[in-house]
């Protein structure tokens, strides 16, 4: 069973976690952190490496790739909320 860790506070809006992974021919390890600069703002990643070799043959692979893959969820239109049972249940009234 793989053990994670780091710390996980969604609530502070602070991840920064690492746990190990291993292949048929290597292992290395997995780190992610992210961050949520305001109280109702979104995560912002800011490492998502995975690290692996032996000595002086460590290699870093940033899985980033530039820039933060979850920035443009904000960019999407929220559902407006309809009145009814819940704040997103249909209207039903006719």
């Amino acid at each position: 069973m793989p053990w994670i860790w780091g710390e996980m506070n969604q609530l502070h809006g602070r991840i920064d976690i690492q746990f190990e992974v291993k292949g048929t021919k290597r292992s290395g390890t997995m780190r992610f952190t992210s961050f949520r600069p305001t109280r109702q703002g979104m995560f912002e990643t800011t490492e998502w490496s995975l690290e692996g070799g032996e000595g002086d043959e460590k290699v870093k692979i940033d899985l980033l790739d530039g820039e933060d893959p979850f920035k443009g969820i904000e960019d999407v239109e929220e559902r407006t909320a309809e009145p009814g049972r819940g704040s997103y249940a249909p209207n039903l009234s006719g």
